[in-house]
């Protein structure tokens, strides 16, 4: 997916949220938006937005180095939803269809997004449960082209997105044969992005195979990856991409790939034929498409 004019504001925002995550100076503050804005000022529109926004926070850490602006948050989100995990767990194990609602719990995660929404809390992710676990299913075709593709496959990857999300992945997980399946993480800090230490401190590393896929940069830039990621990436038969940025950059890329989302942008949901706020199963290319949304 290009960028659109209406990405920049977005650009200069996640920036400046980042900025102000590590340090109080203003003089400061200023001094390096200044040059962020130069350096926006410079956008290429071909690219997208996450390579953008790649662009401009790894000229911020040449100032702060290698901290990571979310580590606070990122880790408030960790604990807080393992204290969710039993219930959810039961929740989804007693449903009538186990594997349909554990789809909606790891949509449910994607609102831990301090890209999308620098001020989500606790409740939001409380509320946005009971919409995904409510809403209407208007066709079920991805959730079905999935579930149908994990009986016959042999290796399943799956592309993490936030920190906390990342715990309501594992509901997902649940539902698929863990041997075979593969878990991508960030190898460094980048918002609230999940990472391998989140992998560890969430448990995630004792239910499947974790590895890092050689970038900081949101979403995932292929160019910008490791080229053991690389090789992963191309073999697995099944590869499920969570939250917009994935989508972002992973949207025209040639292979079958199911992006599940909460689109939480406009501009995304121009781009896929959708709504903001929709929650999304959807595999590319193949018309195949999961589509809900609350009752009026």
């Amino acid at each position: 997916m290009r960028t659109y004019l209406d990405c920049v504001p977005c650009v200069v925002k996640f920036a400046l949220g980042a900025v102000r995550q590590v340090t109080d100076d203003e003089e400061f503050q200023e001094k390096i938006m200044r040059e962020v804005l130069h350096e926006v000022s410079k956008i290429d529109f071909s690219l997208s937005p996450p390579e953008i926004s790649h662009i401009v926070f790894r000229y911020i850490k040449e100032y702060f180095g290698d901290v990571d602006p979310y580590l606070k948050e990122k880790k408030r989100f960790n604990k807080f939803c393992l204290t969710l995990l039993p219930k959810l767990r039961e929740r989804v194990n007693k449903s009538k269809d186990p594997f349909n609602a554990a789809i909606r719990m790891s949509i449910a995660g994607n609102i831990i997004d301090s890209g999308a929404n620098t001020n989500v809390n606790e409740r939001d992710v409380l509320n946005t449960i009971e919409e995904c676990m409510s809403a209407t299913l208007y066709t079920d075709e991805g959730v079905i082209s999935l579930k149908k593709e994990m009986e016959n496959t042999k290796d399943i990857l799956i592309l993490g997105d936030n920190a906390g999300e990342i715990v309501f992945d594992q509901l997902l997980i649940d539902q698929m044969p863990k041997e075979i399946v593969t878990y991508a993480v960030k190898s460094a800090p980048i918002l609230n992005d999940a990472t391998m230490e989140d992998a560890v401190e969430t448990g995630l590393t004792e239910m499947v195979n974790v590895i890092g896929n050689g970038s900081d940069s949101p979403g995932t830039i292929l160019n910008r990856c490791s080229s053991e990621f690389i090789e992963k990436f191309n073999e697995s038969d099944i590869v499920i991409a969570k939250g917009q940025a994935n989508y972002e950059t992973l949207s025209d890329v040639d292979r079958a790939i199911f992006f599940i989302l909460k689109i939480k942008c406009s501009v995304i949901a121009r781009d896929m034929g959708y709504s903001n706020g929709n929650c999304i199963v959807i595999k590319k290319n193949e018309g195949e498409s999961l589509y809900m949304k609350r009752e009026a």
